[in-house]
């Protein structure tokens, strides 16, 4: 059996798609096997140095030109009118993040991966056996 270990953000996201699309019966019975799971395996927090990418600041790589006209009038003193027109233009510079690798501390739950697989065979039991068949 292939198991997909999902972490963060993305893994909440996930587990609420499909937690909103379950029937009244499995979200019953996967309430159930996780606080079996919970209960049969209890979180094993260890401290783990592993590299992750840190970000470290910006550095210039380029720059680009950013140009504007400005408009000028200007009357003289024989009535004419006098239209200047003036571009100015500066230097901006083209900044990029920068990451490196770096070793962090992480807790991570040791046991999580066989109470992961604990969950998902309990469930497998409970609805081929029919259990919370009476929530559908």
């Amino acid at each position: 059996m292939t198991t997909l270990k999902l972490a963060g953000p993305l893994a909440w996201g996930a587990f609420l798609l499909l937690a909103g699309c379950a029937t009244p019966q499995e979200r019953a019975a996967r309430a159930f096997c996780e606080a079996e799971g919970a209960n049969d395996i209890p979180q094993k927090l260890e401290t783990v140095r592993v590299s992750r990418q840190v970000y470290m600041g910006e550095r210039i790589v380029g720059s680009r030109q950013k140009c504007r006209t400005e408009q000028k009038t200007n009357t003289k003193r024989d009535g004419t009118v006098e239209r200047i027109v003036e571009t100015i233009c500066t230097e901006e510079p083209i900044k990029q993040s920068f990451y490196a690798p770096r070793l962090v501390d992480e807790v991570v739950d040791i046991n999580s991966a066989s109470r992961a697989s604990f969950v998902e065979r309990c469930l497998r039991d409970a609805l081929a056996k029919g259990m919370f068949s009476h929530l559908l």
